[in-house]
């Protein structure tokens, strides 16, 4: 119950921090999101784990995944790695704040 309130809670967060007008600039700050996702997923497997995060200190340094807690949190479905879509949604809702 606690993921699924977690999940909720992200991905009304995601779709109340794009306004529509600014769809241009979200669509290129998108493709930062992406292409550092794909950096950090050092053996191309689709997910990011603790240690891939961990190895690359001056990648992650103004993520919001850098750092324990923070990467538990956006692990919605705590299965001790991010997919594409936690990464994009603990990215995107943080900065929102």
């Amino acid at each position: 119950m606690k993921n699924v309130l977690k999940a909720t809670v992200v991905i009304i967060g995601v779709v109340l921090a794009v306004p529509v007008h600014a769809m241009g600039d979200y669509c290129e700050y998108n493709s930062v999101i992406k292409t550092q996702f794909k950096q950090l997923d050092s053996d191309s497997d689709g997910f990011i784990n603790k240690a891939e995060v961990n190895a690359q200190p001056a990648l992650v340094k103004d993520m919001h995944v850098y750092g324990g807690d923070n990467f538990d949190m956006g692990d919605i479905d705590s299965d001790g790695v991010l997919s594409w879509n936690e990464f994009l949604a603990n990215e995107e809702i943080i900065s929102a704040e």
